[in-house]
C-alpha cells in the first residue's frame, strides 16, 4: 500500500513537472516570434493615440552620492486619437520619482514626464527605468534614467 502512494506520488510530481516544462518552453518560443516593440517597427493604429518621446535615455553623467537629478522627458501624441497617461511607475521607488503635469493630451500636443532620482547611498553605475501605460497603441513604453555616482 506504501509504494503505491509513493508511485503515485512520484507520479503526480513528474506530471507537474513535465506541464511546467512545456509551458515554459512555449512560452520562450511565443516571446521569439514577437519582435521587440521599438518606434522603428511600431505601426500607427487607425483611430489611436501615439505616444512618441524625443528621448527616450537620459544620461547625467557622473555625480556626487546624494545628488538629486531631475529630468523632463518631452512627447508628442502623434496619434488621431487623445492620449490618456494612466500610470507612470518607477522601477525602483525609492530612488526614484516619476509624474505626469498633464493626464490628457490631445493629437498633436506635447506633454512631459518628470523624472527625479536621488543617488543617496546609491554608488557605481545606475540605471532606472519608468514604465508609462497608456492608451497608447503602444503602450506601455519606458524611458530610462542613467549615470554613475561616485
Amino acid at each position: 500500500m506504501k509504494h503505491n502512494i509513493r508511485n503515485i506520488f512520484a507520479s503526480s510530481i513528474g506530471i507537474l513537472i513535465l506541464t511546467y516544462l512545456i509551458h515554459h518552453l512555449y512560452s520562450i518560443q511565443q516571446r521569439q516570434d514577437t519582435p521587440p516593440r521599438t518606434a522603428a517597427n511600431t505601426q500607427v493604429a487607425q483611430g489611436q493615440a501615439t505616444l512618441q518621446f524625443q528621448e527616450t535615455v537620459f544620461d547625467f553623467g557622473t555625480i556626487k552620492a546624494g545628488t538629486i537629478v531631475k529630468h523632463a522627458y518631452l512627447f508628442t501624441n502623434t496619434g488621431t486619437q487623445l492620449l490618456v497617461i494612466q500610470e507612470v511607475i518607477p522601477s525602483c521607488k525609492l530612488c526614484t520619482q516619476a509624474s505626469t503635469i498633464q493626464q490628457v493630451i490631445q493629437p498633436g500636443e506635447q506633454g512631459t514626464i518628470v523624472v527625479e532620482f536621488n543617488s543617496a547611498g546609491r554608488t557605481g553605475k545606475q540605471g532606472k527605468y519608468v514604465t508609462i501605460r497608456s492608451n497608447a497603441a503602444d503602450s506601455p513604453t519606458r524611458v530610462l534614467i542613467r549615470g554613475e555616482i561616485s
